[in-house]
């Protein structure tokens, strides 16, 4: 198998983890990093840690400017592995390694960031990968492999198209991957489990386990849940088992079950999921400034939701609360350890 010349846009913990294993399995990847981390990464390489041992990768190596790289390097395929709120600027960053042959592979969470690489490559060199692998970041310069069956789910921008050349990418890397034509079908797949325990989390500060211990709050999780899946049936989408999520299973359980029943089981086995992991849009919420991608997520399912026909009341309701906090429009105090009052407040909206 030839080496694929491959970029990878953002080296947080996806970044390095998708780098240090293309690497490892011959590929010749750079990593478009800022200079703090061109420097760890050029004196180090990336530790990988896994279940089966763990590898220094020197192989990667690292750049600060696009520009500049233009000049030296051409590359097969870039990774963009940024956050949802940065891939736009990620793909304006990019625009002097974009020629005619160049393949892009959004990483994002969420609906809509794929557009701003297909506005930019075009459609028919556009994929999406979403990424079920829980990753930890324990020192600078590592990253750690928390979950053994999880791996990434791939899809076209365009369905029908040949994913022959991304296959022999990932072919030998190790990183378990689904296949799949849909790309609406994988991202709202996904998005089921990104918006659980999740934004509710950001606005009281809370774990997941304290958030699914609140009768209150699990019941506004349930339905924004319950609402995502109408969308989907909306649309007539697939429900996909990605890599290590039976996503069928999950929705058909939190649909059908009472949730007397429901609350002590998600509880247990979002907590078994997650670890000590911080839900994403909390640790978002501890930056300065603070950021979200609940747009990308409960912000999507009411947007689809509106057009569709659907209502979304309780998405609705989560987006418009963070984002008011993220904006400054509301005061986080205001909700922040304070479960009982983010629900009262759901359910003062739902008289109005």
């Amino acid at each position: 198998m030839a080496a694929a010349r491959i970029l990878v846009f953002g080296a947080g913990a996806i970044g390095q983890w998708v780098g240090a294993r293309l690497a490892l399995a011959g590929h010749s990847v750079t990593l478009l990093v800022r200079p703090r981390q061109q420097e760890a990464i050029q004196k180090q390489g990336i530790v990988l840690k896994t279940s089966q041992g763990t590898w220094r990768v020197k192989t990667v190596q690292a750049a600060t400017d696009a520009a500049e790289l233009a000049r030296s390097e051409r590359f097969e395929w870039i990774f963009v592995t940024t956050k949802a709120y940065d891939a736009e600027s990620a793909m304006r960053a990019i625009g002097p390694l974009v020629d005619g042959q160049v393949q892009v592979v959004m990483f994002q969470n969420g609906l809509g960031s794929e557009e701003y690489a297909a506005r930019t490559v075009g459609a028919d060199r556009t994929w999406i990968c979403s990424v079920t692998k829980a990753l930890a970041v324990p020192d600078a310069g590592t990253v750690q492999e928390m979950n053994l069956k999880s791996g990434v789910a791939i899809a076209p921008y365009e369905p029908g198209r040949s994913s022959d050349g991304l296959k022999a990418v990932f072919t030998g890397s190790q990183i378990p991957v689904l296949w799949h034509d849909s790309k609406l079908a994988v991202k709202w797949s996904k998005l089921l489990l990104n918006i659980l325990g999740n934004a509710v989390c950001a606005i009281v500060d809370q774990s997941t386990a304290a958030v699914f211990g609140h009768t209150g709050l699990f019941h506004l999780e349930a339905k924004a849940f319950r609402e995502a899946v109408k969308v989907m049936q909306a649309q007539e989408l697939e429900f996909v088992a990605l890599p290590g999520y039976p996503v069928p299973l999950l929705k058909t359980v939190m649909v059908s079950l009472p949730e007397l029943i429901l609350q002590p089981l998600m509880k247990r086995r979002l907590a078994e999921a997650r670890g000590e992991k911080v839900p994403s849009l909390r640790l978002d919420m501890q930056k300065s400034p603070p950021r979200s991608e609940v747009q990308y997520l409960n912000g999507a399912i009411a947007v689809a939701g509106a057009r569709l026909g659907v209502r979304t009341p309780a998405n609705t309701f989560i987006t418009d609360t963070l984002q008011g906090i993220v904006d400054g429009t509301i005061a986080w105090d205001t909700y922040r350890k304070k479960p009982d009052v983010l629900w009262e407040a759901w359910r003062t909206s739902r008289q109005r």
